[in-house]
């Protein structure tokens, strides 16, 4: 089988698993008497299918590997959360007076009237003098601060859906490693039942057409297949 090009985006380009024309020949030469032309290209469609598949299902990474990548995600997310649930400690407010626990009051001469007033550590003039002052930069740091909670109040609960919702599946998979079993997942079987629907019953025998066929998508897809016939002979057994 080959990797081609089935379309391209303006990101990226998607490729497939296709038969080559070789490939494709010897399997039309191995049916030639068997079935119509139409249903021998009907096959060959649906069996690239299966093998397309059972390809992407190879290509997997080991079972153990992706358990371990996913205990890393779910550690990384657990600390994650760890920290999101600490965002009340997070900022410091300068201006608060640590004995009183409010922002304090200065005694000042204002220097545009010179009579002493009482006012926050920002002002510089008497509330006279300057009724429109603002503390510097007062709403930009409440506008911050608010986006700053709000945004940590957001995360902590869909973050903990998603690694409640991990964690079970994590801990309900089993444990077994490595890759499934060649035809764990009843390729040949799927095979089987293509060839009788567009080809006609098939058989167990070493020089059949069906054999001859299973035989060779083992080997094109690289299946540790040494002896195929007892697994054939299963799959055709099998309802």
């Amino acid at each position: 089988m080959e990797k081609i090009e089935v379309f391209r985006t303006e990101y990226r380009s998607h490729y497939e698993w296709r038969f080559t024309e070789t490939e494709r020949n010897e399997i039309q030469y191995i049916l030639r008497d068997q079935a119509s032309q139409g249903d021998i290209r009907d096959f060959i469609s649906l069996l690239q299918g299966l093998c397309v598949t059972k390809k992407a299902l190879l290509e997997q990474p080991s079972r153990s590997d992706v358990r371990l990548t996913r205990e890393r995600i779910l550690t990384d997310c657990k600390a994650a959360l760890g920290h999101l649930k600490q965002y009340e400690t997070t900022w410091y407010d300068e201006t608060i007076d640590p004995l009183w626990g409010h922002q304090p009051y200065e005694k000042k001469i204002c220097p545009e009237c010179k009579h002493p007033f009482t006012g926050l550590a920002w002002r510089e003039k008497c509330v006279q003098c300057d009724p429109t002052a603002k503390a510097p930069h007062k709403k930009e740091e409440g506008r911050f601060l608010g986006q700053y909670l709000n945004g940590a109040w957001a995360a902590v609960g869909p973050l903990e859906k998603f690694v409640k919702v991990l964690e079970k599946y994590h801990l309900a998979e089993s444990k077994k490693i490595g890759h499934p079993k060649a035809d764990a997942d009843h390729f040949i079987r799927k095979i089987r039942d293509v060839y009788i629907e567009h080809i006609g019953k098939p058989t167990a025998y070493e020089v059949g057409a069906f054999f001859t066929i299973v035989k060779m998508i083992l080997e094109m897809l690289d299946l540790p297949y040494a002896d195929p016939s007892r697994a054939i002979k299963s799959a055709l057994r099998s309802k």
